[in-house]
């Protein structure tokens, strides 16, 4: 399958006259080697350093000699291949990077975008949040924050970026914002809204569920909301290096690489929490949803029933509200979006007020303790599908109060 896939990029690539671009699996103490040999030709690389893998963009020729000879099905007489011809054996397996985009839906609004007047928002956000902003009600996270607000919890925002400079989310950003991983500079300011949409929901002063979390933008995904995987790994690894906490993932793709798989993995056991979009094709598994390691989050209406767009899979963990929720976007506006895109920061603000409490009380808060006490604090909902309840809404629908409940308990 990894095979076809292979050769099937590779013909995409020489027909579009574009370079291919491969992720390749060798030993830890053999990467620096195979890297090596490979720069010589001016060949593009980054070394995921957490895990056995890096990734390589390859020119025309060199592309078709570099796949042919790891597959080893031909062998070339060129100065390329005969100086790679002895690192090949230390390769142990190549794939191909998927392409991710941005997981929110487009259904018909309650509130028309266009009505949203900062003065309108701003009374609503003052006045009548505890039964305007169902989102926040559904999930309890203005009792919860009686008790914690995720403070000193740093996230991280992978996607479009965000406006640092909006008024819900200014003050949540240190002298370092992020970074840009398609500008590769340190400016992530957000073109296209999603991200900030995505951020006001984790933290935003009024609409956010943890209100002073430590905020980072890292920008992978493009005007149109595109982006690539490697991007996204890269953007995973700087979380990794910069001993973020949290990490929300709020797109996802069709496509699963074992790479990304290896280094989600390793985000977990080593301290980094990540909750991804479950996908808004209403079935099937998007990555890094799908993921070990990676909490999968599907969204319900206002009425805590399935979105009907919300993927239906094995892999979904827990349940928040994901239509019609209003948000942060940029130049000061807001607005009401649909999606497993906005499920998934509302899980994401809830963990953030979780491990802040349970730090702040000297107890452990890894990964998998987060999880479980999200998962066994849960609110049991109605399944109106034919399909089992756990592909429906994983563990039943997110609770903030019940969680700093239990972990003011431990």
């Amino acid at each position: 399958m990894i095979k076809k896939r292979v050769f099937e990029r590779l013909n995409k690539s020489l027909k579009e006259k574009k370079p291919l671009e491969l992720l390749v699996k060798t030993n830890f103490s053999s990467k620096e080697r195979v890297i090596r040999a490979l720069s010589k030709h001016s060949i593009k690389t980054h070394d995921f350093r957490f895990i056995p893998w890096f990734y390589i963009k390859l020119p025309g020729k060199k592309a078709i000699e570099f796949v042919t000879a790891v597959l080893k099905s031909e062998e070339h007489n060129s100065e390329f291949y005969d100086e790679i011809k002895e690192v090949l054996s230390l390769i142990k397996k190549i794939d191909v990077p998927g392409k991710v985009r941005k997981l929110d839906y487009s259904i018909g609004y309650e509130i028309p975008s266009s009505s949203l007047t900062n003065e309108l928002v701003r009374d609503k956000l003052t006045r009548k949040i505890q039964t305007e902003y169902w989102n926040l009600k559904a999930i309890h996270s203005i009792e919860a924050n009686k008790i914690s607000v995720g403070s000193g919890i740093k996230v991280g925002v992978i996607d479009t970026g965000i406006d640092y400079e909006h008024e819900e989310l200014k003050e949540r950003f240190r002298e370092e914002k992020g970074y840009d991983f398609i500008k590769e500079d340190n400016d992530p300011y957000d073109l296209n809204g999603h991200g900030t949409h995505v951020a006001g929901i984790i933290t935003g002063k009024s609409v956010g569920v943890a209100k002073e979390v430590d905020l980072y933008a890292l920008r992978v995904l493009d005007e149109e909301g595109a982006g690539s995987e490697v991007d996204v790994m890269r953007a995973v690894e700087w979380s990794l290096e910069k001993e973020l906490d949290i990490i929300n993932l709020s797109l996802g793709s069709p496509e699963s690489t074992e790479a990304f798989e290896d280094l989600c993995y390793y985000a977990f056991d080593n301290g980094l929490l990540i909750i991804a979009a479950a996908g808004n094709e209403g079935f099937g598994i998007e990555y890094p949803a799908g993921y070990d390691g990676v909490i999968a989050v599907t969204a319900v209406t206002e009425g805590l029933r399935h979105a009907y767009f919300s993927n239906i899979a094995e892999t979904n963990d827990i349940a928040a509200p994901g239509v019609n929720i209003l948000s942060s976007f940029p130049n000061n506006t807001y607005e009401v979006l649909s999606g497993t895109s906005m499920a998934t920061p509302h899980v994401t603000g809830a963990m953030a007020v979780l491990k802040s409490l349970l730090e702040s009380r000297g107890e452990s808060a890894r990964p998998s303790e987060l999880e479980e006490i999200m998962k066994g604090t849960t609110q049991a909902l109605k399944n109106t599908t034919e399909y089992p309840y756990e592909y429906v809404f994983g563990s039943g629908l997110l609770r903030v109060d019940k969680m700093v409940l239990s972990g003011a308990r431990q």
